[in-house]
């Protein structure tokens, strides 16, 4: 930097209790360009560089001051960290002099009387030795509040060198990487150094390399972390080491598959929403003319079982239709809801789920003989036992046994919940029964991961083009949608139980 330019932004102290040397030196300062401060006393010198936003670079200070001694406020300065540079007044070369100014740390000292060459040399080195302080004090200002942001950061930042060896890893690096507080032993430490090792390998394939990357904590919890990997360089070229950058986006990005499942989903509903409507349509006419056939033809015709097997399938497929729209969210607000006899229902499926099924799955009831009826939708309660069958046959792939029953679970029995206090005909004042079908099958069963997830859309463990992981979810909807409650129970190679509860109205159906 310009000497000119450094005089200009200069301010020095003066301090002397001699007022015509004070001035003299004061103005052959000014002249060279200094900005010059004078003060009679050691109180006032100090007032003006304690505790002020600019103090002065460079002070001139009388050893002899008739308040406080010269080397008193040399040692002050000093101490009070502002950078001020003391350049000690004498009237004595003496070697007590000398050691008093070493020793209150002061940058020099000058003897009276003062040569003015003698005197602008001492102050530009002094001027210079501050500026140079002054610059120090401010890289150490910037390294200190990078450091401070660095270990605020919420993203992990590793610097390393070219052999993989971390140079510095800040707190959030710690936290994500699983080496804070426990789990910092050299074990631990060893594995997270061959995780950093990787990354220098990857900074040798390009400049910058971003990518998610599965890291396994040391407590053993597989994360996913997303991080860009950037070469350092000398300023020759030369490979320097890595910066790596990352954070933990496991939660982020389970958010992100879930809404796009759920986008999915609603894509699938609307078109499911339009086929159902046109399939409804359809059916609409084969149900219209069956009814026709039906009532043309005579008791004992030989085709009135053909009709009435259009019929019902028909009726089936209607069923179908109605699960399309509950994908679709396109089913009425307030459900048809009716007194059903689920007895009736499962009696009225069993020809038609034996010929589904197949023949080597043979279908049993152990039905509750006075059942209360429930309040739900007919072709719901189908839909779900239907789909619950077409289960157990995937679950069985060849000989088995299909069992459904139903109950009134006593209040002493596990599965009573809300139940009746005993099997006694049901009155009005009954709401709080409840009525229990179970469905049984005898196939492979389940271990614990897949039967916490049965009920998740779109989750199957069917082979491709065998399940869309639907129906067991249509199941749940259903279920919840009644005000009802559904568990299994399944072990792998011991079959699954299907256990349903739903609420019960209070009215018994008619004796037969």
């Amino acid at each position: 930097m310009p000497m000119t330019n450094v005089k200009e932004r200069v301010k020095v102290l003066v301090v002397d209790d001699d007022s015509s040397f004070l001035r003299t030196l004061g103005d052959i300062l000014e002249l060279r360009g200094y900005e010059v401060v004078t003060a009679s006393e050691g109180r006032a010198a100090l007032e003006a560089v304690l505790d002020r936003p600019d103090p002065p670079l460079v002070a001139l200070v009388d050893i002899g001051l008739p308040d406080i001694s010269g080397l008193s406020i040399a040692q002050a300065l000093h101490d009070s960290g502002c950078g001020t540079q003391v350049i000690m007044l004498t009237g004595q070369a003496s070697v007590e002099s000398a050691i008093g100014a070493v020793r209150a740390e002061t940058v020099d000292y000058l003897v009276k009387p003062v040569h003015p060459p003698s005197l602008l040399e001492t102050v530009g080195r002094a001027s210079e030795r501050g500026l140079r302080r002054l610059v120090e004090l401010e890289l150490e200002r910037e390294r200190t509040l990078k450091a401070e942001i660095l270990e605020a950061s919420p993203v992990g930042i590793a610097v390393l060198s070219p052999d993989g060896d971390a140079r510095f890893l800040n707190r959030s690096a710690l936290e994500i990487l699983g080496i804070d507080g426990a789990y910092r032993t050299d074990r631990h430490l060893s594995a997270v150094q061959t995780w950093l090792a990787s990354c220098v390998a990857r900074a040798h394939a390009g400049d910058i390399d971003r990518a998610d990357r599965r890291y396994m904590r040391p407590d053993g919890r597989i994360v996913l972390l997303s991080s860009a990997t950037v070469s350092l360089r000398t300023p020759d070229g030369a490979f320097d080491g890595v910066l790596e950058v990352f954070s933990d986006v496991t939660d982020q990005r389970h958010l992100e598959e879930t809404l796009q499942q759920t986008q999915k989903m609603e894509a699938i509903g609307r078109l499911a929403g339009g086929v159902a409507h046109d399939f409804n349509n359809v059916l609409t006419v084969i149900l219209a003319h069956a009814d026709l056939l039906l009532a043309d033809l005579e008791e004992r015709s030989p085709h009135r079982d053909d009709a009435e097997a259009i019929r019902e399938a028909a009726r089936q497929a209607a069923d179908v239709a109605a699960q399309m729209l509950t994908f679709s969210r396109a089913t009425p607000n307030h459900l048809h809801l009716e007194p059903v006899d689920l007895n009736e229902i499962i009696r009225g499926m069993s020809g038609l789920l034996s010929r589904t099924l197949g023949g080597s799955i043979r279908v049993e009831t152990e039905l509750e003989p006075r059942l209360p009826l429930v309040e739900a939708d007919p072709g719901q309660i189908r839909q779900v036992l239907m789909n619950l069958a077409i289960n157990a046959r995937d679950a069985m792939e060849g000989p088995g046994r299909l069992t459904f029953r139903t109950r009134v679970p006593s209040s002493g029995h596990p599965d009573a919940g809300r139940v009746a206090e005993s099997r006694e005909p049901a009155s009005n004042g009954d709401r709080g029964r409840r009525v229990l079908i179970e469905v049984e099958d005898t196939g492979s069963g389940m271990d614990e991961p897949t039967r916490t997830r049965i009920f998740e859309p779109f989750f199957t463990t069917k082979a491709e083009g065998r399940g869309t992981g639907l129906g067991l979810a249509t199941v749940y909807g259903i279920v919840t949608q009644l005000g009802g409650e559904i568990d299994v129970m399944s072990e792998p190679g011991d079959g699954t139980r299907f256990r349903i509860q739903l609420p019960a109205t209070g009215v018994m159906p008619p004796r037969g």
